[in-house]
């Protein structure tokens, strides 16, 4: 495929490789007409001025991909066009699929200026894509679908292999333990909390499991691990090993018990740091709390996911790349299910201050449990229904289908009574 454009960039770069993700094949770029004209193969222009032609499809260009600069007027309009939802970056011009992928998936409203939540992230609401609910299909990963297939019609010995759309299991373990292990001071504060409260039954089941009569109900790591292993559905885990504060509640990780279960499960199974809550004010802590990872596990750590899914455009990135994570699988939102970043394949990361392409791969959720259950305010039979019609909409343009869950969230405990089955039902589907 041999691409003409009047300015190459590495935004116009990036954005083409994205756009032709699936194709088989090469990809040159040329800013000669007469080479263009006389080439005889497949070819596209990206061009400044609107036109057609009979023989090669032509893009409309937006002009700002073509600079550096990073501009608060570069909101597009969200617009229905043939059943789709698109974006349109000037009134007048037709649908730019380069400049929409690329809008999308560097997340260049996240740059911009915007109202944040409690913690400090950027919420679905605030997203562009959030104008219609669109935010529950995978625009991107249809645009380039569509665009394909538009290309093949002037070129059909193209070859586009798009992948079939795939399970991946992820799960934080934040809380290692309901009640074991957790040490005299917090066993008895637990114990008196129950007291206070009037809670006999939890007390003494609180006990029968410290004790060890009964099993601690967040320890489902061998049942997970049965599971994905008999489903054969890729398992990712990542640990939180921050010092306790307020938000990061886990044990430490000098405990013996939870050490065991990180060295069994990074034996077996694809593993990354959690870097807590207070690495984001603190960028030192993520180093610490990696070493700590690598030292239990034996093992180099290049994987990570943020706690709370605390995310700030560019510096979350930089401060992960220049620790060593090489895969990132915190884009996703916590208030709502959907596609922050319009799909459902990883992508290489592209730093918008820079105006460059990175080595750190993003690995994009769709769907975590407590936004099923705490933010939508689903049952469990609704949130089974929600999902499965996001899978069903999603196996058209394929991909990988990750899933963010938490260990405690299939204790069956508390106000996780019922969500086993939500895990168990969903992840029948492959």
């Amino acid at each position: 495929m041999l691409i003409l454009t009047p300015y190459l960039t590495p935004r116009f770069r990036y954005a083409v490789h994205q756009v032709f993700l699936h194709l088989k094949g090469t990809i040159e770029f040329t800013q000669d007409e007469k080479r263009f004209s006389e080439y005889n193969g497949p070819k596209l222009e990206y061009s400044k001025v609107e036109k057609k032609q009979e023989n090669f499809p032509v893009v409309h260009a937006t002009e700002w991909l073509w600079n550096k600069e990073i501009y608060d007027e570069h909101i597009p309009d969200i617009k229905t066009e043939n059943g789709q939802t698109k974006l349109f970056f000037r009134d007048g011009l037709s649908h730019d699929v380069f400049a929409s992928v690329f809008w999308v998936l560097t997340r260049y409203e996240e740059y911009l200026p915007k109202s944040r939540d409690d913690h400090g992230r950027f919420a679905s609401k605030y997203s562009v894509l959030s104008k219609d609910q669109a935010n529950d299909l995978p625009w991107v990963d249809i645009w380039r679908k569509e665009f394909s297939d538009e290309v093949r019609r002037f070129f059909p010995q193209l070859v586009f292999e798009q992948p079939s759309l795939k399970l991946r299991m992820t799960v934080d373990v934040d809380s290692a333990f309901a009640y074991r292990h957790k040490g005299v001071v917090r066993t008895i504060g637990g114990m008196f909390k129950d007291v206070s409260k009037i809670d006999v039954r939890n007390l003494l089941s609180r006990i029968d499991i410290v004790i060890g009569s009964k099993h601690d109900p967040y320890d489902t790591y061998d049942y997970v691990a049965d599971v994905c292993r008999e489903k054969k559905i890729p398992l990712t885990w990542f640990f939180l090993l921050a010092d306790p504060s307020q938000e990061d509640i886990g044990i430490s990780h000098r405990n013996s018990a939870y050490r065991d279960v990180i060295k069994k499960l990074s034996s077996e199974f694809e593993f990354g740091i959690h870097p807590g809550y207070a690495s984001n004010n603190d960028p030192g802590k993520i180093a610490i709390e990696k070493s700590r990872l690598e030292e239990i596990a034996g093992l180099p750590v290049t994987r990570s996911r943020q706690h709370y899914l605390k995310l700030a455009f560019p510096e979350t990135y930089r401060r992960l790349i220049d620790r060593g994570i090489r895969e990132d699988y915190t884009l996703g939102y916590a208030d709502r299910t959907g596609y922050r970043a319009g799909t459902n394949y990883p992508f290489p990361w592209f730093d918008l201050e820079k105006n460059e392409e990175t080595n750190l791969i993003l690995h994009p959720f769709a769907v975590m449990d407590t936004t099923l259950r705490d933010y939508m305010k689903l049952s469990p039979d609704k949130a089974i229904e929600w999902v499965h019609g996001m899978i069903a909409s999603a196996r058209a343009t394929g991909g990988e289908f990750n899933l963010l869950w938490h260990n405690e969230s299939l204790s069956e405990m508390g106000k996780w009574q019922g969500w086993k089955t939500v895990w168990e039902k969903i992840t029948d589907l492959k």
